[in-house]
């Protein structure tokens, strides 16, 4: 047996409203769409960092939060001029601090001070690592390169507030674990240095 089926047409009075408020219900949602997108594309929904002094985020993080720069938070409620100033200021060991706005992304670039650091070392000028060489030279993976036990001795410099506390946390050689040492017995083990490693502020 076959049938033979067919959409029969809606007919009525009331068809044509019926028509007319699917249609403006479909531009209504199209026009809420792109509302939308707009407006989530002016707050921030993530922190991306990047530069020599990404090492610490974690001090800028929180330093951007305290001051009401937090995800969800609307680009225009803030300058981001005055931000990476505000960075700089409250973290003496960098050098160089933007801000930028990448779609929804707030993106932090951060250099440290290189021109003590390059003094101490010896060097005419001393650069980051690159990346795929860190666990070869170093025997440690990105995030957690601890300055005991790589695979051979480096000149350690330390700045010389580290002493001033009667504990500091290090990478434990691993992402996310890290050991609370006494800043002496640290130095001593690995023959570090002390000294002043932090940007000269005007």
């Amino acid at each position: 047996m076959c049938y033979n089926i067919k959409k029969v047409r809606e007919e009525g009075v009331f068809y044509p409203v019926l028509k007319l408020y699917r249609s403006v219900g479909i531009l209504l949602g199209a026009i809420l769409i792109i509302c939308s997108a707009f407006y989530f594309d002016t707050l921030i929904f993530s922190t991306e960092y990047s530069g020599t002094g990404s090492m610490y985020k974690r001090q800028v993080q929180e330093y951007i939060e305290s001051v009401g720069v937090k995800r969800f938070a609307k680009f225009s409620s803030f300058d981001l001029d005055a931000l990476a100033d505000g960075i700089l200021a409250d973290n003496p060991h960098l050098s160089f601090a933007s801000c930028q706005k990448k779609g929804k992304t707030l993106k932090i670039s951060l250099v440290l001070s290189q021109d003590k650091v390059d003094r101490l070392s010896g060097n005419k000028k001393a650069e980051m690592i690159p990346m795929k060489e860190l666990l070869p030279v170093t025997g440690y993976i990105r995030g957690g390169c601890c300055p005991v036990g790589m695979k051979k001795p480096f000149p350690t410099w330390f700045h010389q507030t580290c002493i001033n506390f009667p504990y500091i946390y290090v990478s434990a050689g691993v992402r996310g674990l890290q050991i609370k040492v006494a800043p002496k017995d640290l130095v001593n083990l690995v023959g570090a240095t002390i000294a002043d490693i932090t940007a000269e502020t005007i």
